[in-house]
Order: structure tokens, then sequence, then C-alpha cells
């Protein structure tokens, strides 16, 4: 059995530059965007480089999207911004989410995306990071657990 040891990303952040690059590459070369301007490719590496990236080379992926997509990256700290201690970043979370179920939180999340990208489903999927089915799920949960709670139709976590 050969073992590799792979550290976390928060370990090795000057390998996100290049894993942008590459998933920036990927995107172009699947038709996706036709090219991407510099300040874009800078923007979305400003983004990513002010993260402390608690999560992984997924999340980075999906970072990389919604900042292609022009979407915020909903990263602390903004272009060029330092980011947050992890503790400042989960109070913002609660802040901007309340105390809700993380089942919650992923529905009302995809439905922001969705709204976000003039519900384009494949788009909001792509972005996502998850494939149309999922987002339909997650979609229909939604529907259906805003359909049996009173006063919750209005409850769009500020979406616009």
């Amino acid at each position: 059995m050969l073992r590799v040891a792979c550290p976390p990303l928060r370990e090795r952040r000057e390998d996100t530059a290049e894993l942008v690059r590459h998933f920036v590459s990927e995107e172009i070369d699947v038709g996706a965007w036709p090219t991407i301007v510099d300040e874009v490719l800078e923007r979305v590496e400003a983004e990513t480089r002010a993260w402390s990236w608690p999560g992984n080379v997924r999340e980075l992926r999906a970072v990389t999207n919604r900042v292609l997509a022009g979407q915020p990256a909903l990263l602390p700290g903004g272009v060029g911004g330092q980011g947050r201690p992890l503790g400042d970043q989960r109070a913002a979370l609660l802040g901007h989410f309340g105390v809700r179920s993380l089942e919650e939180v992923k529905h009302l999340y995809s439905e922001a995306v969705l709204e976000q990208v003039e519900g384009n489903k494949s788009e909001a999927a792509r972005v996502l990071g998850i494939d149309r089915n999922t987002l339909f799920r997650y979609l229909k949960a939604a529907a259906k657990s805003r359909a049996s709670t009173p006063g919750a139709a209005d409850d769009t976590m500020g979406a616009e």
C-alpha cells in the first residue's frame, strides 16, 4: 500500500493560485467561457488568496466558478482583503443565516444561487458544484419546507 500525504489547502496556500489557473483553464477548455480576461483571473486569485481555506480543493473549485460567474465569492474580506479568523467567519455565517439546520441552509443557498443566475438551473448546479438532480432535490425540499411552515414564504435569507 502506498500512502500519499496531501496537506489541506490552509497549510499550502501558495498552491491556490496555480490551482485557480488550472480550474479557469479547464472552464475555457470545456467551452464554459471563450476566454478569461486578466482582470477576472486576478480577481479570482485575489479572492482565493484572502481566505484561510478550512475546506478542500473541491471548495476552491466551487469558489472559482462562483467568481467566474460574476457572483461574490462569499468569502470574508473580499478582493484583496485579509480574510477573518475562523471564529469571525463562523459568527458571520450565524449572523447571516441565524441558527438553522445544515439542510435548510443548503436549500436556502441553492435558491439564492439560482436567483443570482436568473433561474438557469444548469448554471446554478455548475456554480454550486453539484449535478442538476441534486439541485432539483434541494429546491423541491426547500419548497416543501416553505409550504409546511407558516410564514416561511417571506424568509428568503435576504437574497434579492
